[in-house]
């Protein structure tokens, strides 16, 4: 008897009810939803529960988060938490988007179906050694055509764990239950109880269009040969309307936005700067909002040769003082101390041609800084 006491005592038990579900199967086919976007989940509080740290907000979060990942997974095209939450605050839906009317949400989204969550039931409940995770919760799909709910699934997800005083296996047991009783011990419950929610959801009746259609040939315009700070390059690409479109000129300089000028034709610019160094042949992609889209490589790759900023003219050291000409590509200026071995120590950081040095410095010297931080080669006053 003893012995089976051991084993229980270092495990960690889950238990969960198999999903209630409600679905309205000939509102679901009329409605034919394709697209979705998962609302921020509603706390409901129990009479006189409290949550003035936002701890039981911020756990709703977490399990929106993995409905969303589990509804990514199936046939529907979904939505991401951020481009929603962006969506809802523009149209001025925040912070209680789960009281707003379908036809407002529906002008919000843009797409067929939203799924509203409730979290009715977040305890956390955790002793020396002990603890108790419930996570209880009801989700809807809702058509924003007529606002009808298509299916409802109640869903619980629990877990207990912890260990006796008399085991022999106690320190395992206590590592067991500090694991599921932190953070990533919640989320992982939080998964499980996404992936008996999603489980229970219909699928769309019929498939989704994916992706956001293919994409015409790079166009680059820029100077021959290696670029250097200040040239212009121009990146033009084609495809549908409506799209995001980006490009990485190199491994460094990603994401270079290309607005879209005139339908279905994306342009952008970008100016070479001090720092931007890579070789690379550009890439193009056109993302629709579901994150899906093409990308395209340009025929040839783009050397950036923007090195660091050129080195000052120092000019001669006079007294406690020195001052230099302006280098190209320079924000601001260090100003070093040289010993006689010709070790430096900085004395000035300044955005001016001159600064005070140290009057028993034997040897002074300057460096030029980049916007990015850069350091140029040092230059040595005359004496």
């Amino acid at each position: 008897m003893r012995r089976l006491v051991v084993v229980l005592a270092a495990s960690v038990a889950l238990a969960a009810c198999a999903p209630t579900v409600r679905l309205d199967e000939v509102a679901l086919q009329r409605a034919g939803p394709r697209t979705l976007a998962v609302l921020p989940f509603e706390v409901v509080l129990a009479p006189g529960d409290r949550d003035a740290d936002g701890q039981l907000a911020r756990r709703a979060d977490a399990v929106r988060a993995a409905v969303t990942r589990r509804l990514q997974l199936l046939s529907y095209r979904t939505l991401d938490p951020d481009v929603v939450d962006e969506a809802l605050a523009r149209a001025g839906l925040t912070p209680h988007a789960h009281r707003a009317s379908y036809q407002a949400l529906a002008a919000a989204l843009g797409v067929d179906a939203v799924v509203r969550g409730r979290v009715t039931s977040l305890q956390n409940i955790e002793g020396a050694v002990l603890f108790v995770h419930t996570i209880a919760g009801d989700v809807r799909l809702v058509d924003l055509a007529r606002g009808e709910v298509l299916c409802e699934v109640e869903h619980t997800e629990r877990a207990i764990g912890g260990f006796l005083p008399e085991s022999t296996q106690a320190v395992r047991a206590i590592v067991t239950t500090v694991e599921n009783s932190t953070v990533p011990g919640f989320l992982r419950l939080a998964e499980r109880f996404a992936e008996g929610v999603v489980r229970a959801l219909p699928p769309p009746p019929t498939p989704p269009r994916r992706g956001a259609g293919g994409l015409d040939a790079v166009v680059v315009e820029a100077p021959a040969g290696s670029l250097a700070p200040g040239d212009l390059v121009t990146v033009e690409v084609r495809g549908a309307p409506g799209l995001d479109a980006a490009v990485d000129l190199g491994p460094d300089l990603r994401g270079v936005p290309l607005p879209e000028v005139a339908p279905g034709v994306y342009r952008g610019t970008h100016r070479v700067g001090v720092g931007e160094v890579g070789t690379g042949r550009p890439a193009a992609r056109l993302r629709d909002r579901f994150g899906e889209g093409a990308w395209a490589l340009a025929d040839e790759p783009l050397v950036l040769a923007g090195r660091g900023p050129l080195a000052p003219r120092a000019g001669a050291r006079r007294g406690r003082s020195m001052a230099w000409r302006a280098a190209q590509g320079a924000v601001g200026y260090r100003v070093y101390a040289l010993d006689a071995r010709g070790r430096p120590t900085l004395v000035a950081e300044t955005t001016d041609l001159f600064a005070a040095v140290p009057a028993d410095a034997p040897r002074v010297a300057v460096a030029a800084v980049d916007a990015r931080g850069q350091v140029g080669p040092l230059v040595e006053a005359g004496p």
